[in-house]
């Protein structure tokens, strides 16, 4: 018998789309992640709010961030939530989840190797009212890949390793850009516990589990240099916990009932400007 979810908030969703981006150490990619992303909210007409999760980073991005957002974000929607110490992406990616206030919420990378004007192609699988998860795909037809060649064979050996065991969840699991609705982003981040790399295959066996379904989508995707993922070693660890974590999934995680989301609309602002904002480097944002 499935368990029905109802809305896990005491309030509810504010915005129409959350661009939450996990970022540890960041401060030389970060700010030209961030322009980019308030030049393209400005295409569209909706409501958002942009919110970094600090990973306890060592240097500046946080103040990187909050240097941003107030030279250019004419609201007060956007924040910076730091963690007490270093935890993961998976750890951080569940503090958002948890965090957000909007009815969608986007996990893009800080190098802004997916950028977020291929967020239309996610959003147009929310509009039948069944899709709680839209993931975004490097190995898809309609997939347009720019990477070096050790990390385009790496990933597929990757793949192949968890088809053997059983874990055919999506063509690319791990792909950095990923929609969740508010009901799926709340439910993933209580049933969460991986906090290294190996989240991503658990957010997905939490959407197996729960029986939602989860459409895969191909988007352009830019290798950027200066990851903190070693293809061998990491995935090597990514396996082992992969291997661990299915038994407790499986028990934890029963189906729901999820409440219809209404759709993202990605359309165009009438009163986009885009004079407003230029994108360049601004080493002058971070004083020693």
């Amino acid at each position: 018998m499935a368990d029905t979810q109802t809305d896990q908030h005491n309030q509810r969703p504010t915005f129409d789309l959350c661009v939450l981006i996990p970022a540890y150490n960041e401060q030389d990619r970060i700010q030209s992640t961030l322009l980019d992303v308030i030049k393209t909210l400005q295409y569209w007409d909706c409501t958002s709010e942009i919110l970094v999760i600090d990973d306890g980073s060592s240097d500046d991005t946080v103040k990187v961030c909050n240097a941003i957002f107030a030279e250019h974000r004419i609201n007060n929607n956007d924040r910076v939530i730091s963690l007490e110490m270093n935890s993961g992406k998976g750890a951080a990616v569940a503090k958002g989840l948890s965090s957000t206030r909007s009815h969608w919420t986007l996990m893009m990378d800080a190098d802004n190797s997916a950028r977020l004007n291929e967020l239309p192609k996610l959003a147009a699988h929310t509009s039948n009212g069944a899709n709680h998860l839209v993931i975004g795909s490097r190995r898809m037809a309609t997939s347009e890949i720019h990477a070096n060649m050790t990390r385009v064979v790496v990933g597929t050996i990757y793949t192949v390793v968890l088809r053997i065991l059983g874990l055919s969840l999506a063509r690319d699991t791990q792909c950095g850009f990923k929609l969740y609705s508010n009901h799926a982003a709340r439910l993933i981040a209580k049933h969460t516990k991986q906090n290294g790399f190996s989240f991503d295959i658990e957010h997905l066996l939490i959407a197996k589990h729960s029986g939602l379904a989860v459409p895969e989508v191909g988007i352009m995707w830019d290798h950027v240099d200066g990851s903190k993922v070693s293809p061998v070693i990491d995935g090597l660890k990514m396996l082992g916990q992969i291997i661990a974590m299915r038994g407790p999934v499986r028990k934890s995680v029963s189906p729901v009932r999820l409440d219809a989301p209404a759709p993202l609309v990605m359309r165009e602002s009438a009163d986009f400007a885009p004079a407003q904002i230029e994108i360049k480097p601004q080493p002058d944002l971070v004083k020693s």
